[in-house]
């Protein structure tokens, strides 16, 4: 899916005029974090389009970046990994180790 089709993606589902873009990378240690999420404008003129699909390139050439996290790799990615993921994160939010 193409960094285009993913903001498109995010524009039908989201319905609103500004939305927020998830994505996964590896850190510097190689450890899969949840990248903060980016606040797009989400209309259909051509203009915000490039503008907003171009701030989704930038992030792309990160070192670490792996997928955006709606995308099909994203979507697979979070729907095999739930059980750890929600883990860590009740682990996290308890404060136990």
């Amino acid at each position: 899916m193409t960094t285009r089709e993913i903001y498109f993606k995010n524009l039908v589902f989201c319905g609103l005029p500004m939305g927020r873009i998830g994505y996964t990378y590896k850190d510097k240690n190689g450890v899969i974090q949840i990248g903060k999420d980016v606040y797009l404008e989400l209309r259909i003129d051509e203009i915000t389009v490039e503008k907003s699909v171009k701030s989704m390139r930038e992030i792309e050439k990160s070192d670490g970046f792996m997928f955006w996290n709606n995308s099909p790799e994203g979507e697979l990615f979070f729907k095999s990994n739930w059980d750890v993921i929600g883990k860590s994160l009740s682990r996290m939010i308890l404060n136990q180790k």
